[in-house]
């Protein structure tokens, strides 16, 4: 799966087809849904220039998953 944590600007400006969009603020709310819908699937973070990619590796791994 593809984590696109853009902003929903960025995201409407192009995006990769099949991509879950989750903006960075978001996501902390999303993350349990996210792990039922990502269970035994790994998981791509895609994010501008890598900055908001790191902040949701950090959420992600917070909250149990491996990164």
């Amino acid at each position: 799966m593809i984590l696109d944590v853009r902003t929903l600007g960025e995201w409407n400006e192009g995006h990769v087809k099949g991509a879950k969009h989750v903006p960075i603020d978001e996501l902390r709310d999303h993350v349990m849904v996210l792990a039922e819908e990502t269970a035994g699937k790994t998981i791509y973070v895609h994010s501008k220039s890598g900055y908001r990619g790191h902040l949701a590796l950090r959420i992600l791994k917070e909250h149990g998953f491996q990164v």
